[in-house]
């Protein structure tokens, strides 16, 4: 989950504040300056909810914003240009967070999210129109995801970071997170969180 991150063409660089002055998420969208300034406006405003964050997508008119924004609101799908918001949630998520999250960069339609309290994978292929759960019982709380999308013949993999109440896990999938493998580390209990998750191409 990122609370800064840019479009897919650079051109534009979007913040999440979790809290703005009334107590609720504000996102806001600043462009490339063409001089020394450059222009911010409002993005989302939905005056309800408690965590936003943002998420890059592989079409440059497109951005997921993904948190909590109110009752069952928890995946918003911006439209750049025209500054539309159009909620894209799993059904009756209530105040739940949906956090983190990954849009495929091959395929716009397909996202891979956890939904935090749950402790639930989740992910459609169809922009939210439909969600399927990848696995209901992933046993931590995750904090932090990072994953590899190898097409559509292909199950993806990647690896979560969280806590299962005991001490930080981090654990991998090769097949969609029907299965994780927990690092046991020691060095790796002893962590006081797992804040991001990132894998170096190759």
């Amino acid at each position: 989950m990122s609370k800064l991150e840019a479009s897919q063409n650079g051109v534009f660089v979007f913040v999440a504040l979790e809290d703005d002055a009334t107590g609720n998420q504000l996102i806001f969208k600043i462009d490339r300056p063409t001089s020394t300034t450059p222009t911010t406006v409002t993005a989302y405003e939905p005056a309800d909810g408690s965590a936003g964050n943002v998420a890059p997508t592989g079409d440059p008119n497109r951005m997921i914003f993904h948190g909590n924004f109110g009752t069952d609101v928890g995946v918003v799908d911006h439209a750049i240009v025209a500054g539309t918001n159009t909620d894209i949630s799993p059904t009756s998520i209530g105040a739940e967070l949906i956090q983190p999250l990954e849009v495929d960069p091959s395929d716009i339609q397909h996202i891979v999210a956890i939904n935090r309290n749950d402790q639930d994978a989740l992910e459609t292929e169809d922009t939210g129109a439909n969600w399927a759960t990848l696995n209901a019982a992933l046993g931590v709380t995750v904090d932090a995801m990072g994953l590899v999308f190898l097409g559509a013949y292909f199950p993806f993999g990647g690896f979560i970071g969280g806590n299962d109440g005991v001490d930080e896990n981090l654990s991998y999938s090769p097949n969609e997170f029907s299965s994780l493998r927990d690092d046991a580390s020691a060095a790796l209990k002893a962590v006081g969180g797992i804040v991001s998750v990132d894998i170096a191409p190759g």
